[in-house]
């Protein structure tokens, strides 16, 4: 069983890594192709998408450098598309589709936060932010989620969690407010893991493709691809399983905004919502947000003004 995964597995990665090579030869070289400038066309990355005119916001990057928010809420891995579907079942405000500058979560970070940011705290349930030198001495301070959010049934920091720690986080800045031990405003950065991998929202239940990747493939393969290979190998059918990856994301972006929903009363000033990356669900043949690649699903990212 064991090496049937991994075998299976190496034929994902290959074609992922082959497609790779052709996607970054072609910028480096100019040479574009008809359909990639379709692609890009298709998503309004031509027409003046980007423009907030009572902001002057044009690209993600701009409005994060910004003073205009004293919350800025990130989902992780959130594409536009999913966002724009489900967040006014849960939250009004003014939505724009903006560029995110990164394919993936490491280089969004290096790309949009490039000064010194001693006016913010930055709350996160994604470990390898704090796990930086570089990126720790940003800011006025990094509170990693997982010391106290990690969830060892779901594998994960669950938002139900991220939000008690924000909430807690808070109350301790308060306190020190009162006690004069804190006078200088201060921002916050909430990043929280979902819609991005593990699901652990609505029917499908992943909870035993978990478990076994925990125990037997932690150190083989990353988890998304471990559930990807075995979703191909029960369906066999990438029709169903591109259903499944998508009505698994859909449900976890659905469950974090209801939590999100629940925290932003709580939070005293002006609210944003975005994404430092989009996702793949079988766009081009791939899967999550394996490459750097300018396409929509990867780099088109909601960005949300909370009324």
């Amino acid at each position: 069983m064991l090496k049937n995964i991994i075998s299976a597995y190496k034929k994902v990665l290959g074609r992922m890594l082959r497609f790779t090579k052709k996607s970054i030869r072609l910028p480096v070289r100019l040479k574009y192709k008809l359909k990639y400038v379709e692609i890009y066309a298709k998503a309004g990355m031509f027409d003046g998408l980007y423009v907030f005119p009572s902001l002057g916001v044009y690209y993600q990057t701009q409005f994060i450098n910004s003073k205009q928010w004293d919350f800025l809420i990130i989902l992780d891995a959130c594409r536009y598309d999913f966002f724009e579907k489900h967040v006014w079942s849960f939250m009004d405000g003014k939505l724009l589709r903006v560029l995110s500058p990164g394919g993936y979560t490491i280089k969004w970070f290096e790309r949009t936060w490039y000064g010194n940011y001693k006016d913010v705290v930055y709350i996160s349930s994604v470990p390898f932010i704090r796990r930086n030198r570089k990126f720790r001495t940003k800011f006025l301070e990094i509170v990693d989620a997982w010391d106290k959010g990690w969830d060892r049934r779901l594998h994960t920091v669950p938002p139900w969690k991220m939000n008690n720690i924000v909430l807690r986080y808070l109350k301790f800045l308060n306190i020190k407010r009162r006690l004069g031990l804190h006078t200088k405003k201060t921002r916050m950065v909430i990043h929280y893991v979902q819609p991005h991998s593990p699901y652990i929202a609505g029917p499908i239940n992943f909870s035993r493709i978990y478990d076994f990747y925990m125990k037997n493939l932690r150190k083989v393969v990353v988890l998304d691809h471990a559930v990807l290979v075995h979703l191909m190998d029960v369906l066999n059918d990438l029709r169903k399983v591109n259903y499944v990856l998508r009505r698994a994301y859909e449900e976890n972006l659905k469950l974090v905004l209801s939590y999100v929903s629940k925290l932003v009363p709580h939070l005293p000033g002006k609210v944003a919502i975005t994404s430092d990356h989009g996702e793949l669900l079988g766009e081009y043949g791939l899967y999550f947000h394996p490459i750097d690649a300018m396409v929509p699903e990867l780099r088109c990212v909601p960005l949300f003004i909370v009324k």
